[in-house]
């Protein structure tokens, strides 16, 4: 099965199906080969805090294992869930990246 979405005319690879949760389109977030590679976002991942940050031009987030909420540019935001992984990878809303983008864009199509 190709997971390959087109987003903003950049095509992205997503280690798993997309799925659906509550309305929201749910993605597998790989610092190598997804959504962070197109948006030049570096990616920090601490296995043994349970943490991950990522890091944008004047961006920077933080987000923990099993925790609703995460932290941007020192502000805390809720998450429409707790965050979960994937086979280690995180699993985020793919609005969040459109409405919390690193680059001024939104997300118009995703095929």
């Amino acid at each position: 099965m190709d997971r390959a979405k087109t987003l903003e005319g950049i095509k992205q690879y997503f280690d798993f199906e997309p799925e659906m949760r509550n309305g929201d389109l749910y993605v597998t977030v790989n610092p190598q080969t997804g959504i962070l590679k197109a948006l030049n976002v570096i990616y920090e991942a601490s296995r043994k805090n349970g943490t991950i940050r990522l890091l944008g031009v004047d961006k920077d987030m933080r987000f923990t294992y099993g925790l609703d909420h995460f932290t941007l540019n020192n502000r805390s935001y809720t998450l429409p869930e707790k965050l979960t992984v994937k086979d280690g990878l995180p699993v985020l809303p793919l609005k969040f990246f459109a409405e919390l983008s690193f680059k001024k864009a939104t997300v118009t199509s995703v095929t």
